[in-house]
């Protein structure tokens, strides 16, 4: 009876741990992870950008451009590469995740959207020429109209919007490594301790419970399927947080793709735990059934 308290306990902080270590390992191959910051996110975040920039042509009734929103929209999504706004989201990536420890307390970070900005002229040129094909009456060499539009563009559709933004993160050292906690190498350092911790916590589980040995492979099997099913449920509730925070209905979708992904990620992840989990339990149940 006293070895089935302290092994609860044991799983209770197993649990804990487990969820922990899989939040950041979930977020070390994703948000934390240059390669997320492709394929789907990037589709969802240009189509997003570019549904943004529709909704303020519409707003103006279309009046800056006197054109079909439709086809602006057709025309911004071919004009804007994947490369692009990809190259945005690494490079925040790589200044929050530095290695480096910077001095005076904060680290800078700078969202650079220049690569999407310096498309501006290509994207006039593609309009001018949509114009002119729909419009009999548009008169001119494109390349006259185009630099006019590109300064209207400018003018009308980004003048409230800089090429750079500017925020700041304290900076944050890690006790004993002397490494920032944003670091990609502390992260990875911190995720390891908490996947050896488990290991411990499930060794001592199997010592607390000692014999026999079909009891051991229920005790780690139940507390692996525990964890399994509290991280499921986390993900699961973490795609409604952009429905829950509200706001505009461009945000809310695309933030809810963007979670959608993180908790596709979690789920390949926990599948194998709980298919561990089960195979366990039913080792378990087998085993004292035929003891």
């Amino acid at each position: 009876m006293l070895r089935s308290f302290f092994a609860g306990l044991l799983t209770i902080f197993f649990n804990f741990v487990f969820v922990l270590s899989f939040i950041f390992y979930v977020l070390l191959n994703t948000f934390l992870s240059e390669d997320f910051y492709e394929g789907e996110f990037v589709s969802y975040v240009k189509t997003a950008a570019v549904d943004l920039v529709i909704e303020k042509i519409e707003e103006d009734g279309g009046g800056m451009f006197d054109v079909d929103p439709a086809d602006a929209r057709n025309i911004l999504l071919d004009t804007v590469e994947d490369k692009d706004v990809s190259e945005i989201f690494v490079s925040v990536l790589n200044q929050i995740t530095s290695d480096r420890v910077y001095e005076g307390g904060s680290r800078e970070i700078v969202l650079d959207i220049t690569p999407i900005t310096k498309r501006v002229p290509e994207f006039a040129e593609k309009f001018s020429v949509e114009i002119c094909e729909k419009s009999p009456e548009c008169t001119g060499e494109i390349a006259q109209i185009a630099s006019k539009f590109t300064t209207i563009t400018e003018k009308e559709l980004f003048k409230e919007v800089p090429s750079r933004f500017r925020f700041s993160l304290p900076e944050v050292s890690a006790p004993l490594f002397n490494e920032s906690v944003y670091s990609q190498s502390f992260l990875w350092k911190f995720w390891w301790a908490t996947f050896v911790i488990q290991l411990l916590l499930l060794g001592l589980i199997g010592i607390i419970i000692f014999e026999p040995w079909h009891k051991i492979a229920k005790w780690i099997g139940s507390a692996l399927l525990s964890s399994s099913i509290s991280v499921t449920v986390l993900f699961l509730l973490s795609t409604r947080i952009p429905g829950m925070v509200g706001g505009s209905s461009v945000v809310v979708d695309v933030s809810s793709d963007i979670f959608g992904l993180m908790a596709a990620k979690a789920f390949y992840f926990v599948s194998a735990i709980f298919v561990v989990s089960i195979a366990l339990l039913v080792v378990g149940f087998l085993g004292k059934h035929n003891e």
